[in-house]
């Protein structure tokens, strides 16, 4: 089992090892994406035939009790980030396509509101949305 698992594990309830979930973690943190239930249980599928889409659920929905990963809610489906550091997002309106974004001017405007409030900021989200390149490009003749 992963180590950052067994380690947050410990800090909650201990859950016994599973293969299922160690896979389910690995298809999210080896290529990086904003996948969904769905598109993680066609990933897991390849290698563990025999799992149903309610254990990747149950799964997904640990990982994220147990804060190894974040979800991010679009269009009325959760996408799942194994990204766990400070950044925000921004997301397709057309396509739901999801990028990480990282602007220093964000984290100058959270000093400002601990400055200005007095909280200390624990966790926060930011969302952006707007049209992905591949959704604003104009159609060419040749595209059609």
């Amino acid at each position: 089992m992963n180590t950052q698992l067994k380690r947050s594990a410990k800090k909650k309830k201990v859950y016994r090892k599973s293969t299922q979930r160690q896979l389910i973690l690995e298809i999210l943190t080896k290529r990086p994406a904003h996948l969904s239930a769905r598109q993680v249980f066609n990933r897991v599928r390849k290698k563990k035939p025999n799992i149903s889409l309610g254990t990747v659920y149950r799964n997904l929905n640990l990982l994220e009790e147990l804060q190894l990963i974040k979800s991010i809610g679009h269009h009325g489906t959760k996408y799942f980030d194994s990204r766990m550091d400070k950044h925000y997002h921004i997301l397709c309106t057309s396509c739901h396509k999801i990028a990480d974004v990282e602007v220093s001017q964000l984290q100058d405007l959270e000093c400002k509101v601990v400055e200005q409030t007095g909280f200390q900021i624990s966790d926060g989200k930011l969302q952006l949305f707007g049209s992905c390149p591949s959704c604003t490009s104009p159609i060419t003749n040749e595209s059609v």
